[in-house]
């Protein structure tokens, strides 16, 4: 599980709890503001999402996008925007290695739109913060793996008795196709 600082949760009023306070450690798919506004989504004091001890993706390079999610569910399908999209431009990011900018458009290409941006669903869920969640720790996963090199391939020798051995397999064949010429037969 990813964690993710949790925004200004701080009710106007102690009777109001969010979800955040109820669960800590997770998103807060909303919060309140101290006016008592309820904000869906980030807001504009979120975090940036921590990849590793050196990199961690920028606030503005995210975008969360949530629509209805399709497939079996009965009604709740229907009136419940529970599908996240998120969407992470690269184009601009300095911060991430050459060698997994790479990797990420080897594997992902599909998934990188023409502008630089990936996109990444998750409908697994029919809550809407846990498929956010899964989606971002989805994109994390994969910048992580893209972040891997793979280690340097060092030249090996064939062994003494593997050289014999093919040796031995050339010579067999050579005697085989002499006797089929004749040639043998002296």
């Amino acid at each position: 599980m990813i964690s993710v600082s949790v925004l200004s949760c701080a009710a106007p009023r102690k009777a109001r709890a969010t979800r955040a306070q109820a669960a800590p450690g997770r998103i807060a798919p909303f919060f309140f503001t101290r006016s008592g506004k309820k904000v869906i989504g980030f807001g504009s004091q979120a975090m940036p999402l921590p990849i590793n001890d050196w990199l961690s993706i920028p606030d503005d390079r995210l975008e969360v996008r949530f629509s209805r999610s399709g497939g079996p569910g009965g009604q709740n399908v229907n009136k419940v925007s529970s599908r996240a999209e998120v969407f992470l431009n690269l184009e601009g990011w300095n911060e991430l290695p050459w060698y997994a900018r790479e990797k990420l458009e080897a594997r992902e290409g599909k998934r990188i739109s023409r502008e630089g941006v990936l996109r990444m669903v998750c409908q697994d869920s029919r809550d809407q913060a846990t498929n956010r969640e899964t989606c971002l720790e989805k994109l994390v996963a994969l910048i992580r793996e893209c972040l891997e090199r793979p280690p340097p391939r060092h030249a090996t020798k064939p062994s003494r008795a593997s050289r014999q051995r093919r040796v031995a397999a050339k010579r067999h064949r050579s005697d085989i196709k002499r006797m089929r010429t004749g040639a043998g037969e002296t």
